[in-house]
């Protein structure tokens, strides 16, 4: 049974790229490295990074970046491996307005539009194909918004042109004062694809975003009031051979990953 390694990690604007490369060939090394798929993936100028980033990680890696500008996602895949045979922008629930609260978390006064990357992948030598979703949901409004985006997903998932096995993965924001791991199962819920992994994922006191809002979570985390929570997740329908979580300073987001049968 042949597996691929995919990876997700939001790169926090990619404010160190050699550092952050060197993390995707470590990973590459160790457990292998079939796809990646990147939230933030643009530079604090707002200059996209992932042709960078893939031409760095191997002679054999592709990106796909399509609207990067306009989503800051991204996908570097192995193209010795794995090929691209579909793809689709699935445009999630948008809030309506923002509160004034929420106009100073995101330091700016509209919501932004959400997009899921759906992308059919398939295996270079044997042609079997599988089905890839790299989304990066809203960091404000209500956890019932942010499982209203992943319905929004799920209903797309269940279109015949998308083969199965599914590997669902990003960064989901599930913030929660309290029992967060239930929070985040609820938002995951309407996906119907279990993630595979549990460790904390994100650390306020590694953010080095400009906004004010994002300085006063620095200095809170740095005085030990942080509140490590697992935003991200790989979600797998699939066999699960391996999984695990890439200690990464550079962002205030972790790497993780997962081997699943394709």
């Amino acid at each position: 049974m042949e597996h691929v390694v995919v990876g997700s990690h939001n790169q926090m604007r990619v404010r160190d790229l050699a550092q952050l490369v060197r993390h995707y060939r470590g990973l590459r090394a160790r457990d292998g490295l079939d796809i990646l798929c990147l939230q933030e993936s643009v530079d604090p100028s707002g200059c996209p990074q992932v042709r960078a980033i893939a031409e760095r990680i191997g002679a054999s890696y592709r990106w796909f970046d399509e609207r990067i500008t306009e989503t800051e996602q991204a996908i570097v895949y192995d193209a010795s491996r794995v090929r691209i045979a579909d793809v689709r922008f699935v445009e999630l629930p948008r809030l309506p307005r923002l509160t004034a609260l929420q106009r100073w978390v995101l330091g700016r006064s509209e919501p932004l539009q959400r997009y899921a990357q759906v992308v059919a992948f398939e295996l270079v030598e044997t042609g079997r194909a599988f089905t890839v979703v790299n989304f990066h949901l809203d960091c404000v409004g209500e956890l019932a918004h942010r499982q209203a985006q992943l319905a929004r997903v799920q209903r797309e998932l269940e279109h015949p042109r998308w083969p199965r096995p599914t590997i669902a993965c990003g960064d989901t924001n599930a913030f929660a004062l309290r029992r967060q791991r239930a929070a985040l199962a609820w938002v995951l819920a309407p996906l119907g694809i279990p993630d595979v992994g549990h460790r904390p994922t994100h650390w306020f006191a590694r953010a080095r975003e400009e906004e004010l809002s994002h300085r006063v979570a620095v200095a809170l985390g740095r005085l030990g009031l942080d509140l490590p929570h697992r935003y991200d997740v790989v979600c797998a329908n699939g066999h699960v051979r391996a999984h695990g979580q890439v200690t990464t300073p550079e962002s205030d987001h972790d790497l993780v990953w997962a081997s699943v049968a394709a």
